[in-house]
């Protein structure tokens, strides 16, 4: 595989940032990549460490209302070891990282963090949820939580009853 790439900085170019999938590589490991510089191989390969994409399988709760801060339980694969993991929101345009706790990383990897009240960043309806993996923040297939307005109470019914009462 050959990939063309280019930059420009004061004394050379470079390469930032660069990502490579390959549905080839399960889990995590570790491989040799030969880097070839105006023609000339390098001497010596420079490691490359691969994970797959994070999954999420499910969050918990599935909605929460505008006015309060809801912590989220998100389920799913290849959570990253735990490493620079964090959910990674999205409602239209707006874009949020919220720092997560890794709760365990076997099969079913399960991860915690806190939506914040959404009366300044989010608006009702679905917010796409998606884990996180790295300072470059990419991440897999996601699922969604919903934001729904705060209820409110207008009345109660009965407003007087009788404590320890018994139904014959």
């Amino acid at each position: 595989m050959g990939i063309g790439a280019h930059g420009a900085r004061a004394g050379g170019r470079y390469v930032s940032g660069l990502r490579l999938r390959s549905a080839l590589i399960l889990g995590l490991a570790t491989v040799p990549v030969r880097v070839r510089m105006h023609g000339a191989l390098t001497s010596n390969p420079l490691n490359f460490t691969f994970t797959a994409d994070a999954v999420v399988s499910s969050v918990t709760p599935v909605s929460g209302p505008m006015s309060a801060p809801t912590r989220l339980t998100i389920r799913g694969a290849n959570f990253n070891l735990g490493l620079a993991v964090a959910c990674h929101l999205e409602q239209g345009s707006t874009l949020a990282l919220v720092p997560a706790t890794l709760v365990t990383n076997v099969s079913d990897a399960q991860i915690n963090c806190t939506l914040g009240d959404g009366a300044a960043t989010w608006q009702l309806g679905s917010i796409g949820v998606f884990v996180a993996l790295g300072p470059q923040a990419t991440y897999g297939p996601g699922t969604s939580f919903l934001r729904y307005p705060t209820p409110t109470l207008h009345a109660l019914t009965p407003v007087l009853g009788v404590g320890n009462s018994r139904r014959l």
